[in-house]
């Protein structure tokens, strides 16, 4: 190959490495900018598993120190369960349950202090933390400064 040809080839190269990089910057983005759902579209979800569902399960872990736990381990963990059969009534009992995520900002997940897991049928589940503020759902954190506790601690939401 002659030397112009060579440099030819080279600056060919490096062309389509800057597009491609461009392009993968652009993606990147995109990515970046996509809003986490809000509050609003979690309870809009949550609501609609509720409308499918005819039991919620509700488990309290109540524990000191430094813990993560998840799925099996928090309710092998937990000090009391509660399942209620709700059939078409679901969406009703836990209606203060969808006020409380719509009602919270996105926030970046964090693990550890977990304390309330409320299982919608086998399908779905919302795990609270940090003294039931911080609220998992759909692999999505939301932040509330009112803590669940404040919900289910009357008689009515679970004796209803």
């Amino acid at each position: 190959m002659w030397p112009y040809e060579q440099r030819a080839m080279l600056n060919q190269m490096a062309a389509s490495m800057v597009l491609f990089a461009l392009a993968t910057t652009g993606i990147a983005a995109a990515r970046s900018t996509q809003a986490p759902p809000t509050g609003a579209e979690a309870a809009a979800s949550l609501s609609a598993a509720l409308d499918r569902a005819d039991r919620v399960a509700i488990h309290f872990v109540t524990r000191t120190g430094s813990y993560t736990l998840r799925g099996q381990a928090f309710k092998d963990a937990a000090s009391l369960s509660i399942t209620r059969r709700c059939g078409a009534n679901c969406n009703q009992l836990m209606h203060e349950v969808v006020t409380h995520i719509q009602t919270a900002t996105p926030m970046t997940c964090t693990s550890g202090q977990e304390n309330v897991l409320i299982e919608i049928d086998k399908e779905t589940s919302l795990l609270y933390s940090h003294a039931g503020r911080n609220i998992e759902f759909e692999g999505k954190c939301y932040f509330n400064p009112t803590g669940i506790g404040t919900i289910v601690r009357r008689s009515d939401f679970i004796f209803q």
